[in-house]
């Protein structure tokens, strides 16, 4: 086998028209043919990933920033915050007057606020999601759900600003029970944030993939944009920030490429020698 690589989804393979440059799809294309095993590496949650995706030629999906694994049909690792970390986060979403949505494997349990954003983002409005949503809703309609689920993989939520929370205040104020980083989808004027499980994360779930395997880390890759792709980039033997990625990936990185929609994911694959 060659190399294990770990492809972030947003901002690196999807550009904000929720698409693929075909430069990046002949990249997969060729990577996995030379013999590399490609998983996607992503904030989202399964029911949030477009079936078509999977055509470019990825193995397996380390899905909710490192708490779900799965390759093919086979399950590595699933971690999850259980119901008393759902009642106690449940309590500060709601004084603290947020938008929220619960991920797990196979659900979506969003406020109607949150899934607002993204219908504003389809009408046009300063309120929505920067970016051209609407194939996102049109996915995940069928595995919305209004409960609470009384196990999650992940927690996405946004608060006032007016709050001044950040992901390190965040932290404190939860006793590092959890692990906090920046959000990287926002809607208007809200501060978004995500939130696992102690311990879990991008570049967890990258080492146990790694370690399910049994490849060494010094032949893993990762390319990413974002806060809660740090991590994954600080954990693989070869990293690499995408230039639209934000300033904290990009000084986690090795290299810099160019930006999703200039043939940055492309870019990134020639220079990890895999194309």
């Amino acid at each position: 086998m060659g190399s294990l690589v770990f492809l972030d989804v947003d901002g690196t393979l999807l550009n904000e028209e929720q698409n693929v440059p075909n430069s990046a799809r002949q990249a997969c294309a060729r990577a996995k043919e030379r013999g590399h095993l490609l998983f996607m590496c992503t904030g989202r949650c399964g029911p949030e990933i477009y079936p078509w995706l999977w055509d470019l030629g990825f193995s397996g999906l380390v899905a909710t920033n490192g708490s779900y694994g799965v390759q093919g049909e086979t399950v590595l690792f699933d971690h999850r915050l259980d119901t008393s970390d759902i009642e106690r986060l449940t309590e500060f979403l709601v004084a603290a007057d947020a938008d929220w949505a619960w991920q797990t494997p196979d659900t979506l349990h969003p406020t109607d606020g949150f899934m607002r954003a993204f219908e504003d983002s389809v009408s046009g409005l300063e309120t929505g999601v920067a970016g051209h949503w609407g194939p996102y809703l049109e996915r995940v309609r069928p595995f919305l759900r209004s409960d609470r689920p009384d196990s999650a993989s992940k927690l996405a939520f946004s608060l006032p600003p007016s709050l001044g929370y950040t992901a390190e205040t965040l932290t404190d104020l939860f006793d590092d029970r959890y692990v906090i980083v920046p959000g990287s989808v926002g809607a208007g004027n809200l501060v978004p944030f995500e939130l696992v499980a102690r311990g879990v994360s991008k570049g967890s779930g990258l080492r146990e993939v790694a370690d399910h395997l049994e490849v060494p880390l010094d032949q893993t890759v990762a390319v990413g944009d974002s806060a809660n792709d740090v991590s994954m980039l600080e954990a693989a033997g070869l990293s690499i920030a995408m230039g639209n990625g934000t300033e904290a990936a990009q000084a986690a990185a090795d290299w810099v490429t160019t930006s999703v929609d200039e043939d940055g994911l492309a870019r990134a694959l020639e220079y990890a020698k895999l194309i």
